[in-house]
């Protein structure tokens, strides 16, 4: 099923005019044709001889429409021609200039000299020359000789292709070593600032196992005696007497209701000093004679 809104594409032996009205038959050499449509004339027999094969718009299939008329492009080196310049205009950010497309009836591999007006073979590439059309490639350079065809692909040296090569993978190596040295720098970083936290919390340990050992010294000295022996309930409550080092052990608590004995050496101390009358110093030794 064809879409209504596309026109169906003219046959072979047919072309579409500019007006695209109908389809009709292509015009024999002489007729009458419009601008720039090789198309629509009637190519040669021997068509594939003098066909434009490389792409340049010399002719389509042999056949040019010059001057508004069907020809063949079929006229060789030496023999009269005919030319057709037609001026294009194009304009630039700031300036515009004309541009002139000269074509002719030339065989394939020669050009119509403006000035002889006969065909004379197409020169080669670094050749000097004054328009696209008098180079084999069609590229006539800026500096007035014969340049590579523009559809040429270009080769290049092998050289090239090494010294590419080695940038690419020296690129990628640079890369890989770069990232390398950058996350080993950020890991050690990393690293040291883990060091530097456990070590400001073993000596934050470190001072409070001090601290608790020269509290623990200072009550010890508190509860000296006057003559320089340890007081037998300080030594309950403070430290074995055996000698063992329990200063890891919580300080007993008593049951609720039941008061603690640390007061009643005072009572008996002011009792005994009452009743006897003796120094509050003998008092004390008595009291600690008990234990």
């Amino acid at each position: 099923m064809t879409d209504p809104q596309l026109p169906v594409l003219c046959s072979s032996g047919y072309f579409c005019p500019d007006e695209g009205d109908a389809c009709q038959p292509l015009l024999p050499v002489g007729s009458a044709c419009q601008l720039n449509r090789d198309d629509q004339c009637q190519p040669p027999p021997n068509s594939a001889q003098y066909a434009d094969t490389a792409g340049h718009g010399a002719n389509v299939n042999g056949a040019v429409c010059l001057n508004f008329q069907c020809m063949w492009a079929n006229v060789t080196i030496g023999s009269s021609c005919v030319i057709e310049n037609t001026p294009y205009t194009y304009y630039g950010p700031h300036t515009e200039y004309i541009d002139i497309v000269s074509r002719d009836n030339c065989h394939i591999g020669s050009y119509c000299d403006a000035t002889q007006k006969s065909c004379l073979a197409s020169k080669a590439f670094a050749q000097s020359c004054a328009a696209d059309k008098e180079c084999t490639s069609y590229n006539c350079l800026s500096n007035g000789t014969c340049g590579n065809d523009v559809h040429q692909p270009r080769h290049l040296a092998v050289w090239v292709y090494v010294i590419v090569g080695i940038g690419i993978f020296g690129g990628m190596f640079a890369t890989l070593i770069s990232m390398f040295i950058l996350h080993a720098r950020q890991r050690e970083a990393e690293r040291e600032k883990r060091m530097q936290y456990w070590r400001e919390q073993t000596a934050f340990r470190q001072n409070i196992l001090q601290m608790r050992e020269t509290a623990r010294h200072s009550i010890l000295s508190h509860g000296q005696n006057s003559f320089g022996t340890a007081s037998a309930r300080s030594s309950t409550l403070y430290g074995p007497r055996d000698g063992s080092d329990d200063s890891h052990a919580p300080i007993l608590q008593y049951p609720a209701g039941k008061s603690s004995n640390l007061r009643k050496p005072m009572a008996d101390e002011d009792d005994a000093s009452s009743t006897y009358g003796m120094p509050q110093t003998q008092v004390d030794y008595k009291q600690m004679g008990r234990f």
